[in-house]
């Protein structure tokens, strides 16, 4: 989906992943009848021919560009990481690439090499994805073990013919056509965010496990199984949605490997236990409630994750806010003390401006009353003269 889309990749995820639920609609009546008529060899030579049809239909996926170019250049590399870069200049172009040979000293830490290789670091290089494939391996146990069981439930316990029971089945499948298609456009959209999505539609899931020991009325198990197969569907497609935002893209297709791989786990582990509990009670009651309790622990999970880190990356952000106050701060006292001798300095020659002044003042008057007074003895010795020549 990633080298096909560049937008709206999680609603074309969920659209593709719809088929999941159309199968879920079509194969429970037609295995029932196929069975009535050829028996269950004859059922599961039918789903062996369902398996490989879908092996041909992958092989007739074609790559887009953009995925050949990746693969392409990744050949490119690998080609030139085997060649020495300095073969060509050494005379003769000999070859100084060292042979392996299969000493014991040169096997050094093989179990880093298989961590790195086979992606196991990616559980303790982001916790966060690691949450999610916990989450997950919860609701694969709980969600299959419910489609294995459902049948069974209702034709033993409830007493419903199994036609019906089959069509109750199918009805888990339309639910989870509608859940698949309309939980990208959900994150799409940004209606909510994917772990809140993943939490709230495992906590609904646990609704059908818990009311179904008590709902033996048609109707209402149609409604419930609509219900449930409403939010499996999405809940089944957030593990992918939130891996794209735990770890980088690089990484990603070793992420979903990991999803699909712990998906496998808790079908085993839910299946058997569910049916272990069911021939120790001879009842179902006790095995569904155990189911509805895998997805709440499962809600609970995602749930005190969001809270966890969203509490710390709020934390992470006070301080990252209180870093740069602290920083404006000393950078504002630091022009503050380079501006205070500025001041000091315009203030002072202020003052010498002034008392220059003032000087200058005292000096005129000085020069004009000097004058004055010789002007003054001036006429006097003038008079002085006239009088004496009188």
């Amino acid at each position: 989906m990633s080298y096909n889309f560049n937008k709206w990749v999680a609603l074309g995820n969920g659209i593709a992943s719809a088929g999941i639920g159309l199968g879920t609609v079509v194969t429970p009546p037609l295995i029932q009848s196929i069975s009535h008529f050829w028996n269950w060899q004859g059922a599961l030579r039918t789903i062996c021919a369902f398996c490989i049809v879908t092996a041909v239909c992958g092989a007739l996926i074609r790559p887009s560009k953009k995925e050949l170019y990746f693969v392409e250049n990744r050949r490119r590399q690998t080609k030139e990481s085997k060649q020495h870069p300095d073969s060509q200049m050494e005379l003769g172009n000999k070859s100084t690439v060292t042979p392996i040979t299969f000493k014991r000293k040169f096997i050094r830490r093989p179990l880093t090499y298989l961590k790195v290789k086979s992606g196991i670091s990616l559980f303790w290089d982001y916790p966060r994805f690691l949450v999610v494939v916990i989450a997950y391996a919860c609701i694969a146990c709980g969600y299959n073990s419910s489609l294995v069981f459902f049948h069974s439930k209702l034709v033993q316990d409830d007493e419903i013919p199994k036609i019906q029971a089959s069509t109750l089945t199918s009805a888990i499948g339309v639910g989870g056509i509608v859940g698949r298609a309309i939980s990208g456009a959900i994150i799409d959209c940004n209606v909510i965010s994917r772990r809140s999505l993943y939490g709230v539609s495992s906590l609904f899931c646990s609704f059908f496990y818990y009311a179904n020991p008590f709902v033996s009325l048609y109707p209402l198990l149609f409604v419930i199984s609509v219900w449930f197969g409403l939010f499996s569907g999405i809940a089944s497609c957030c593990p992918g949605y939130c891996a794209r935002v735990c770890i980088p893209d690089e990484k990603l297709a070793t992420g979903i490997g990991f999803i699909f791989l712990v998906e496998g786990v808790g079908t085993l582990l839910g299946v058997f236990f569910v049916g272990l509990i069911r021939d120790l009670t001879e009842d179902f009651t006790l095995s569904f409630v155990m189911c509805g309790t895998i997805f709440v622990v499962a809600a609970v999970i995602v749930f005190v994750d969001q809270v966890y880190f969203g509490l710390k990356d709020r934390k992470s952000q006070g301080q990252e806010k209180g870093d740069e106050r602290n920083d404006k701060a000393e950078t504002s006292g630091q022009e503050e003390g380079e501006s205070e001798p500025t001041r000091n300095t315009d203030k002072d020659a202020r003052e010498n401006f002034a008392y220059e002044e003032d000087g200058d003042i005292e000096k005129y008057d000085t020069v004009r009353v000097h004058q004055e007074e010789t002007q003054l003895s001036s006429e006097n010795e003038l008079v002085y003269t006239k009088e004496s020549i009188l």
